[in-house]
C-alpha cells in the first residue's frame, strides 16, 4: 500500500480515538466523497421549466445559468446569495439529487452529464516503467469513478502484494483528488496532457503513470486485396417480326367536294315596343269628403 494512504489512515484512526463522533457525523472523506459525485449537471425538467446545477468546483456551482457560492456540510448544502446563505437538505441517491428547502418542499435533479474538468481524465494509466505481468494502473472512467492496482512490498523488499483499490475522483486545479472505498484520500498530480487537453500523464508517490494509447491497426501496406470484377451480360434485344410481302395499307382518298361556305345569320328586327296606356291617378283622399 502507498505511503500516503498508510499515513492518512493512521491519523484518521489516531483522530477517531482522540475526538470520537456521534453516530449521526460523518469522516471529512464521506464530504470528499460526496463532493467527487456532484461534480457535473444536474437537472429538473417539467413541461413549462428547466432547472440546473452545475458543481465546477469545490465551491462554485451554476445555478440557472448564474455563479453562486457553495459549501457541503454533513447533510446540508448551503447555496449562498452574496453573504446570505440558505441551507438545502440533500440526498444523494445515483443518478439523483434531492434538495429539500427551509419551508419543506422538494426538488429532485436527474444527473445529465459529467464535470467538464473530470472528461479529461480518462483511460487506463500504467506505471512506466514496468514490464511486469501484474503491472500496476490507475484506471479513470472520465466521469468520477476509478479503479487501481498498486503493489505493497514488505520490510526485506523481496515479496510483493498486489492490491486492488476502487473509489471516486474530482479535479482540483492540476491535481486529482481520490477517495477510496475505504475512506482514504490520495492526491495525485497531472504530470502532462495532450493536444485535446486531456490528462496524458499523471505523477503518483512520486512514480509516473502513462495513458495507454489504443491505435487503431492499419493494413500492411504489403499485402494485396485481391478484387472479383463481375461481368453481367446482357441479352440482345429481339429482332422485330418480319412483315416482308405484305404491302402497306394505301392512303385514304381525300374528298373532292369542298365543304359549304360559311353563312352568318339573319339577324330578326327588335319587336316595336308595345304602347303604354297612361294611367291617371287621383291624388288625396275622399274619405269622410263630400259627394
Amino acid at each position: 500500500m502507498p505511503h500516503l494512504r498508510i499515513r492518512f489512515a493512521l491519523c484518521s484512526l489516531l483522530c477517531a480515538v482522540l475526538f470520537p463522533l456521534t453516530s449521526t457525523a460523518q469522516s471529512p472523506s464521506s464530504i470528499d466523497w460526496q463532493l467527487s459525485l456532484l461534480r457535473g449537471t444536474w437537472e429538473v425538467h417539467t413541461f413549462y421549466q428547466k432547472w440546473s446545477l452545475v458543481f465546477n468546483s469545490d465551491s462554485e456551482v451554476i445555478l440557472d445559468k448564474e455563479a453562486t457560492r457553495y459549501t457541503l456540510e454533513p447533510g446540508t448544502l448551503r447555496l449562498y446569495d452574496g453573504d446570505n446563505a440558505t441551507a438545502y437538505a440533500y440526498k444523494l441517491s445515483g443518478e439523483y439529487l434531492t434538495l429539500t428547502s427551509p419551508d419543506g418542499s422538494e426538488k429532485t435533479y436527474r444527473r445529465a452529464g459529467s464535470g467538464d474538468a473530470e472528461k479529461n481524465v480518462r483511460g487506463d494509466f500504467f506505471r512506466t516503467p514496468d514490464t511486469s505481468s501484474n503491472r500496476e494502473f490507475i484506471s479513470f472512467d472520465g466521469d468520477h469513478s476509478f479503479s487501481a492496482r498498486f503493489k505493497s512490498w514488505d520490510s526485506t523488499q523481496s515479496h510483493a502484494t498486489v492490491n486492488n483499490y476502487h473509489g471516486v475522483y474530482r479535479v482540483v486545479a492540476n491535481s486529482l483528488l481520490l477517495t477510496y472505498d475505504d475512506g482514504a484520500v490520495d492526491q495525485i498530480s497531472i504530470r502532462s496532457r495532450d493536444k485535446d487537453g486531456g490528462a496524458a500523464g499523471v505523477l503518483y508517490n512520486d512514480v509516473l503513470f502513462e495513458r495507454k494509447i489504443v491505435r487503431e491497426a492499419l493494413p500492411s501496406p504489403n499485402v494485396t486485396q485481391a478484387t472479383t470484377t463481375i461481368i453481367v451480360t446482357q441479352p440482345e434485344p429481339a429482332d422485330a417480326p418480319c412483315i416482308c410481302g405484305i404491302p402497306w395499307p394505301a392512303s385514304p382518298v381525300a374528298d373532292p367536294t369542298p365543304p359549304p361556305a360559311y353563312a352568318a345569320p339573319t339577324a330578326k328586327p327588335a319587336p316595336a315596343p308595345a304602347a303604354q296606356t297612361e294611367i291617371k291617378r287621383d291624388f288625396g283622399s275622399k274619405r269622410g269628403g263630400r259627394p
